[in-house]
């Protein structure tokens, strides 16, 4: 069924729509010859900074319904912790600083002041029907809750917590879609600006001197391709990863694969080496102290994290996307198996087991000096 631009569903989608079709029409020769009143009431602007502007409200508003769904107990009680101290509706208000956060990257100030009227009419309706529905279960109890608490805006002072708030082991956060709902909301002011840049640079896009366009798609699929990976792992309590894929011998070839790539790639490099390398040490002391003190157990963890120093050492964060994606995949697996979810026929790994430990152990070695010698020879060049 098709999602209505009136209904709470189809609100962001089509809100999303109008800004990528208006960030396209924007670059069209028409606007050059156009009256002024023309082009300011129908071209957005949207640009880096409308984009950066926008990331407080994004940020914000996804953690407010990360922390919302963290505390909500359905049906079961009147909740009064975590933002249920401040309003009735929090999800909504985090969807709401959401969407105009949305409205913002576009830069279109017609859209702006219109969201504020759609949105309302979409969601008034929602929330009143919530309450009613609220009402019909606990009775009283919700009328006096809505009485101390305002609807959207925190105006009121909080009441007392009535319970001990978020949690990680909620089923809303353990089980639930909130983890890859949040990687799609994140990635939203990476779409419109590769979007964006897409329109402007044409052909061009990849040819940036610093980098930030390839960073910027990269980051893209990697918060995409996570969102994937947690939902198949959370919602549907699915492996990942094919039988073959999750083969020891395949994360051998994966490590050296990455580690041959960052060292003879000298392309698309960001050349900041103040930050590369500070960063890249501390993700390899991080992979050592996990598996000093979580011994065997972290060796998926920190082989990844490795993975990841290599490719931020040897100055291509864009390859970090390989690793991440592989080795979460590789995790999320492993729990699903250990912890009695699936069973999967055994893999016959008894002669690169015993390399696993050692794999690491060449890892830690092999890349700083990969990317020392990776330096040394640019230098010479």
């Amino acid at each position: 069924m098709p999602k209505s631009p009136i209904d709470r569903g189809g609100l962001r989608f089509y809100l999303a729509l109008i800004v990528l079709i208006n960030g396209a029409i924007s670059h069209l020769a028409f606007f050059n010859s156009a009256p002024p009143a023309v082009v300011g009431l129908l071209k957005g602007n949207m640009t880096a900074l409308s984009i950066l502007l926008s990331l407080p409200l994004i940020l914000l508003g996804t953690a407010i319904h990360f922390w919302a769904k963290g505390c909500l107990m359905q049906n079961r009680v009147v909740a009064v912790i975590g933002p249920y101290r401040y309003v009735r509706h929090p999800f909504y208000l985090g969807n709401a600083l959401i969407d105009f956060a949305i409205a913002v990257m576009s830069g279109w100030w017609l859209l702006m002041l219109v969201l504020p009227f759609w949105w309302l009419a979409v969601y008034i309706p929602v929330m009143r029907g919530e309450e009613q529905h609220l009402i019909g279960i606990f009775g009283d109890a919700y009328r006096d809750y809505m009485k101390h608490i305002p609807r959207l805006i925190p105006f009121r002072r909080p009441l007392p917590p009535n319970g001990e708030g978020f949690s990680w082991k909620n089923h809303n956060i353990a089980e639930g879609m909130e983890v890859p709902r949040a990687f799609r909301l994140l990635a939203y002011p990476l779409v419109f600006f590769v979007w964006g840049r897409l329109w402007s640079d044409g052909g061009r896009f990849l040819s940036d001197a610093y980098h930030v366009h390839i960073l910027a798609l990269s980051g893209l699929v990697l918060l995409y391709g996570l969102s994937l990976e947690f939902r198949q792992h959370l919602k549907r309590g699915q492996l990942i990863l094919p039988a073959a894929v999750r083969h020891p011998a395949i994360r051998i070839v994966v490590c050296l694969s990455t580690i041959a790539v960052a060292f003879f790639c000298g392309s698309f490099e960001l050349e900041l080496d103040e930050l590369t390398v500070g960063l890249g040490v501390a993700l390899l002391f991080l992979s050592v102290c996990a598996v000093i003190f979580r011994k065997r157990s972290a060796l998926l963890f920190a082989e990844g994290v490795v993975l990841v120093s290599v490719t931020v050492l040897c100055e291509l964060p864009w390859l970090a996307v390989v690793p991440v994606l592989f080795y979460g995949a590789l995790i999320m697996d492993h729990r699903l198996r250990t912890g009695g979810r699936v069973s999967t026929p055994a893999v016959a790994d008894a002669v690169f087991l015993p390399t696993l430990p050692a794999l690491y152990g060449f890892l830690i070695l092999l890349g700083p000096l990969c990317a020392a010698l990776k330096e040394y020879l640019m230098d010479r060049t």
